[in-house]
């Protein structure tokens, strides 16, 4: 079976059958809103404080196909090498499902990557957050981006 199927399917598992765990009476959907936000701040102005604010200074962040970016350092620095090479990002996030210190997030993103053979970009990901003492502690990431050339005229 293909890794990224299974490793889909155990995040979906790990989504709804998680025994509920204390989250420090964290509102899930409250804090997903929040973490939207401050997200949307970060990649299309460039200000991460409002993130660094929810995350755990060592989170750890694991994307399918990639190794992990472990601390709030490293994922500062992520946003910030990929903003640098695209524009127009646009993002849409849905709150899936939460349950105790765990919660589910479908996301998808368009953007543009500029220069001399312009492309578009779309990524469409599901993401799997553990909070721990109301911040994140880790996230899973799997999804998939599509990159198209954008023909001169566009």
């Amino acid at each position: 079976m293909n890794k990224k199927i299974v490793f889909l399917l155990i995040v979906c598992l790990m989504a709804t059958a998680l025994v509920p765990a204390s989250c420090s009476g964290t509102d899930l959907l409250d804090f997903a809103d929040k973490y939207i936000a401050a997200e949307g701040r970060a990649w299309t102005q460039g200000n991460t404080s409002d993130l660094e604010k929810l995350e755990d200074p060592n989170v750890i962040i694991h994307n399918a196909g990639f190794e992990d970016t472990i601390g709030w350092n490293a994922h500062k620095q992520t946003i910030t090498g990929a903003r640098g090479m695209i524009t127009g990002i646009e993002q849409e996030w849905k709150y899936l499902t939460g349950e105790g210190n765990h919660f589910a997030m479908a996301y998808k993103s368009r953007f543009n990557i500029p220069g001399d053979k312009p492309m578009k970009g779309i990524n469409d990901s599901i993401f799997l957050f553990r909070l721990d003492k109301g911040r994140v502690a880790e996230i899973w990431i799997n999804g998939s981006t599509k990159m198209t050339p954008v023909s001169q005229g566009q």
